[in-house]
Order: C-alpha cells, then structure tokens, then sequence
C-alpha cells in the first residue's frame, strides 16, 4: 500500500517540484516579511523612575526620597527587584518584574505606586519622570551634527526644529533624543551703575520682564461667525522686540542692560570625530524592523536632507555639512546622486559663504 503510493507520488515530479517551489516561496516570503533585530527580546520588564530635588544632596535624596519609594515598590505583583542610583540632585530607580508582567501593566503599577508615595516626598521635587527600558531603548542609530561656520546653539536650534521633527515621522522611528549641550536662551545682564542711575533695583527689572513679557487673555467676543479669543500680546517675538521691553516710563530694557542669545551652562557634551557636535539618538518602535528602520533613515537623509534644504538653498552651510557627516557614517548610499543636487543647491543660494562651502564638498565628492 505505501509502496505503491510513494510509486504513484514519484510518477508525478511535476507535482513535488510544485510543492518544492511552494515551500521555496513561502521561505523566501517569510524570511523577508519578518521582523529583524539586532539581539533576541529576552529582557526581563523595567520600568525608571528619575525624580530631581534641585540643591538637595546625594545622600538626603536616598533617605527621603530613594528608600520611601523602593519599600512601596516592593509590594507590586511580580517584582523581581528594585534598587536606584543617587547622586548630588537626582536619583534614579529602577523596577525589575519577572518575565511575566507586561510592560505597560508594570508601568501602570510603578506610576500607581509614585501617586501614592508622593505625599510623603519633599515638596520641592519635580515631576517624577517614568520611562519603560525594553530592547529597543537602546539607540539604533546616533547621529553627529557639527559645523566648521554655524556655532553649535544655532545647530541644536536647527537640529531641534526641523531634523527631530521630520525623523519622529520616519516608519519605525519612535523617538528621537537630542542632546550634546548648547541649548540656546536668551541672556539679560544688567549693568548696575546704569540701574543706580535711574535709581532702579535689579528686582524692577524682573518684575518688569515677568509681568510685560507674556500674553493675556481679556475675554472672548461672540459674532455670527463664531466665538473668538480677545487677548493682550506681551509676549515677544524677537530679541528686538524684547529689547524695547518698557522698564519704567521712557525706560526701556536695552537702557539698563544687555540682552544677547548664548547657551544654558553645558552639563554634558558630545564629540563626534573628535570634536563638540550636537547628536541625535533614534529609538525604534518596540515591534519595529532594525534594518528597516535604518533604511528609512537613510532614506530620509538623502531625500529630505539634501532634496528639500540643500536643492532649494535652505540653510545651506549646515545642510551640506550635515550630508557629508552623514554619507561617511551611514556608507549606505552612493556618491552619484549628490553632485547634481548640490549644484543646484549653488545656483538657488545667494551667500557667498555658502556657495563656497558647497565647492568645497563638490570637490570633496569628486575625489
């Protein structure tokens, strides 16, 4: 009976290499559609807590804040172990759970936890930050952004506005982390004979930015067409406008002090290639593609990067710069795709420091 089936089967090899070719098809489907990482998920759940007491020290933070919050976690379901890491104004703990808590209920439980502990917490903290640390916390790809012409405050502000906006949109990106220092404010420094002068104090100073620079809501109007909101613009738009602050009558803020941009005082920093950069860290989305991923960024790079700044001549001493960074560093794309952009990028831009900047990767390319 067997026999004479397998005789049968083997008298038809049109119908095993159709069944070889379906199997062959289905592998070849399956090992392209599934999902790649870089390492297996075998993680067990953590969930970290980062609560900032500002001038509090190390070891005021572990007694009143670190060890109230760790005995309450320790009666969550599932706990595996809880233990922190304290330094001088912060302090970081962190939950671990057995294999089999998820990561949102084991969130949940954590921020449940932090509410009900929190009364017994020094006022003075900020808010507790809760962060979920699963295999895809770890960035996929970091990125150095840096400028021999633009200073790195205007590179964060760029990198910020536009790169991080436009990345956070890229299939599988689910978070974008920007850091490396620089953050641009805006600094007032009053000079005091002037304040003695006009017999002013540096308090009728604050209380005339606190007070002048932001908007108020008057009321609302109500029409036909709608209802709309009636309010006072005080807030300024520009450092100009921030300069004419009034301060007291025929007063005004550039009268009694200097008003510039600079950066926060730097409380960490990046170098890339060896020098200070502003970076980018990407983060995939949990059930994301690793490779895919990275292909889509790479994708971006080329198609928003270089076609929608560098074509159309917007910000282009940082573009290009950006561009040839990123080339080096992703090795993903061929060279034949920038000349013609870039040159195009030369004839819609008018400054001459930018034109230069371009020749000079034009030439870099060529070699």
């Amino acid at each position: 009976m067997n026999s004479s089936f397998i005789e049968k089967v083997l008298k038809r090899p049109y119908a095993i290499l159709s069944l070889l070719g379906i199997f062959l098809f289905l592998g070849v489907y399956g090992y392209n559609s599934i999902d790649r990482k870089l390492f297996p998920d075998s993680n067990r759940p953590e969930i970290a807590i980062v609560i900032v007491e500002p001038g509090a020290s190390a070891k005021d933070i572990a007694s009143n804040i670190a060890v109230p919050i760790e005995k309450e976690l320790y009666t969550l379901d599932k706990i595996r172990r809880v233990y922190s890491t304290t330094i001088d104004e912060v302090t970081v703990i962190r939950a671990e759970f057995e294999y089999g808590k998820d990561i949102d209920s084991a969130a949940t439980d954590v921020t449940n936890v932090i509410s009900t502990v929190k009364s017994k917490l020094p006022s003075d903290i900020q808010e507790p930050q809760i962060h979920k640390i699963t295999a895809a916390t770890p960035p996929i790809i970091t990125i150095s952004i840096s400028s021999k012409h633009i200073p790195l405050e205007d590179i964060r502000e760029i990198a910020k506005n536009e790169i991080q906006n436009t990345l956070l949109q890229v299939k599988g990106v689910a978070n974008v982390d920007l850091f490396g220092g620089y953050e641009k404010e805006v600094e007032v420094v009053a000079d005091k004979s002037k304040l003695e002068r006009y017999g002013l104090s540096l308090g009728d100073v604050l209380t005339a930015l606190l007070k002048n620079n932001r908007d108020y809501a008057i009321g609302f109007i109500d029409s036909q067409k709608g209802r709309f909101l009636f309010k006072s613009q005080g807030k300024r738009k520009s450092l100009d406008s921030l300069k004419e602050l009034p301060i007291m009558k025929n007063i005004r803020l550039k009268d009694v002090a200097r008003v510039y941009f600079t950066h926060y005082n730097n409380n960490s920093l990046y170098y890339g290639n060896g020098k200070p950069a502003i970076a980018l860290a990407i983060q995939r989305s949990i059930d994301a593609d690793v490779i895919k991923t990275i292909e889509n960024i790479h994708k971006y790079i080329i198609d928003s990067l270089i076609e929608q700044h560098v074509k159309t001549g917007k910000d282009s001493r940082l573009s290009v710069e950006i561009i040839a960074q990123l080339r080096e560093a992703t090795k993903a794309y061929t060279q034949l795709k920038y000349p013609n952009l870039l040159k195009e990028g030369i004839s819609n831009n008018k400054d001459e420091k930018a034109i230069k900047v371009v020749e000079e990767l034009l030439n870099r390319l060529g070699d």
